[in-house]
């Protein structure tokens, strides 16, 4: 409004000017007639006429201007002080409704961690069961796992260090049928593995606890590989050390040849042993150095397959249920975007996501938290895919959207033990059909 104002004023004496102008230049071409064709002294009452006239326009013209243009800054300097003022209320009655929100929305996270804590205590799961595959691991939805577990095993491995083989078994009619055979390479020393960095193979008897696709490792270990539960009651009893033995494939277009301890395969035949198994956790392994004749299948004792693998479910389910419990305090931070509540899930020494430290990731999470005014975040088929005394892997399909963006693919969280707590070292990314297969 004040600079609407001031161009009416401009325009308006521009005009008054543009008539004096035109005024003189009247009076002195007048003037110039009367010197050539008048008398001389008819000029001086013309001059007495106008002279004053004109002086004391320009005056005023003069006073005017100075007058608009010293109280434009003036005007301009109230006005911006006026703006700031309502704009700081404005920021401030935000504020606390945004505080007043947060502060409803916490209360009503912690009455519901409480009311999920009660449940899990009123509904023990019975030990030696797989959890269920509607496990709640939403508040909003169910979500069943990803890879539900069988009630009992379907096959067992038995790998034999003298032969370099590895045995697929089935457990059919009270009796190990052998269904497939497979050439395999082992450590570069040989005997038991005793501790970490011998190179040796372990012998005894282990289960699947984990996998590894293709995203997760390096390509020298092919397109999948197995993680087994070693070091073992056993081994950690017997004093042996170690740890990350997997059954593995190769580099593209390379052989097995001997490892630091794992059990290397032909990344054919691992693909053709990864349609029986699939996510594979629970299958028992036996790992052992028979030469001479017999099946190595006679070193396979049912009963106590049976008895351990109850065991390791039983654990697996504990466990899951536990990162299940961190995943959704994570999910309700990140929606919450309180970036401080946030970053007390991150390894904020060791973490990387995209690429990134944990000081551009947490920079880039609270300039994310400012733009969007909401995120929902929803978690589906959690699972476990590795958990060492160390390390653990979660896996799930993430449903994200907020106010600008809505985006569904799967997720990846690589936690460390800090102490007594778990951090998240590395998020990644990848195509949620890859958990499904």
């Amino acid at each position: 409004m004040i600079d609407s104002l001031i161009q009416q004023c401009r325009r308006f004496f521009r005009y008054r000017a543009k008539e004096l102008e035109f005024r003189y230049r009247t009076w002195r071409n007048k003037r110039e007639i009367h010197r050539a064709y008048a008398a001389p002294p008819a000029v001086v009452p013309a001059l007495r006429f106008w002279l004053p006239r004109v002086g004391a326009a320009a005056a005023a013209c003069a006073v005017v201007f100075a007058c608009v243009f010293l109280a434009v800054p003036v005007v301009k300097k109230a006005t911006a002080r006026t703006a700031a003022a309502i704009s700081e209320n404005r920021l401030r009655a935000r504020a606390a409704k945004k505080a007043e929100s947060d502060k409803r929305q916490a209360a009503a996270e912690e009455e519901r961690t409480q009311a999920q804590a009660a449940a899990a205590v009123e509904q023990p799961v019975a030990r030696g069961q797989p959890p269920a595959q509607g496990m709640p691991l939403d508040s909003i939805r169910l979500h069943p796992a990803a890879w539900p577990l069988p009630q009992e095993f379907e096959y067992a491995l038995c790998a034999n260090k003298a032969d370099r083989s590895l045995y697929v078994y089935a457990w059919r009619d009270s009796a190990w049928v052998e269904l497939k055979r497979y050439p395999v390479a082992i450590g570069e020393n040989g005997g038991p593995k005793m501790r970490a960095g011998d190179k040796r193979t372990p012998e005894g008897q282990y289960f699947i606890v984990g996998q590894k696709d293709k995203s997760e490792m390096s390509e020298i270990y092919g397109p999948v590989a197995y993680v087994l539960n070693y070091p073992n009651s056993e081994d950690i009893r017997a004093g042996r050390t170690g740890q990350g033995i997997w059954i593995h494939g190769t580099a593209p277009d390379s052989a097995p040849l001997s490892t630091r301890g794992c059990l290397e395969m032909n990344n054919r035949d691992l693909t053709d042993l990864a349609a029986l198994l699939r996510f594979g956790f629970g299958t028992p392994i036996l790992i052992l150095n028979k030469e001479g004749g017999g099946r190595p299948a006679d070193e396979l004792n049912y009963r106590r397959i049976i008895d351990e693998r109850k065991a390791i479910i039983d654990e697996y389910g504990e466990r899951l249920r536990s990162f299940g419990a961190f995943v959704l305090r994570w999910k309700a931070a990140w929606e919450s975007k309180d970036i401080e509540r946030y970053a007390q899930f991150y390894s904020q020494g060791t973490f990387r996501g995209q690429g990134l430290s944990w000081e551009s990731w947490r920079e880039k999470k609270r300039r994310t938290f400012e733009v969007y005014t909401s995120i929902t975040v929803n978690i589906d088929k959690l699972v476990l895919s590795e958990c060492s005394r160390a390390v653990a892997v979660v896996k799930f399909v993430q449903e994200y959207a907020s106010d600008a963006v809505g985006v569904t693919n799967g997720k990846r969280l690589t936690l460390v033990k800090e102490g007594d707590e778990w951090k998240i070292s590395r998020e990644d990314t990848f195509v949620k059909e890859e958990l499904l297969l």
